[in-house]
């Protein structure tokens, strides 16, 4: 992850999983309180921002992961 958060400002971190060329899906992602995320990012360059990401809590995430 690189700077992405929740809506109420918790940071995120682990993984997401490219399973296309331009989609991702969360794989072991989770919030500084160990809520686990669900959903998707899309990709843009070598960047995947997040697309309806969200916390078990339904929380929105916010922000990018870094692809390598």
């Amino acid at each position: 992850m690189d700077g992405a958060y929740t809506e109420s400002g918790k940071a995120v971190y682990g993984e997401f999983y490219m399973y296309s060329e331009n989609y991702g899906e969360a794989d072991g992602a989770y919030t500084e309180d160990n809520e686990y995320i669900y959903g998707e990012c899309y990709r843009y360059g070598n960047y995947c921002e997040m697309d309806g990401a969200y916390t078990d809590s339904g929380e929105a995430v916010y922000g990018e992961c870094y692809i390598y």
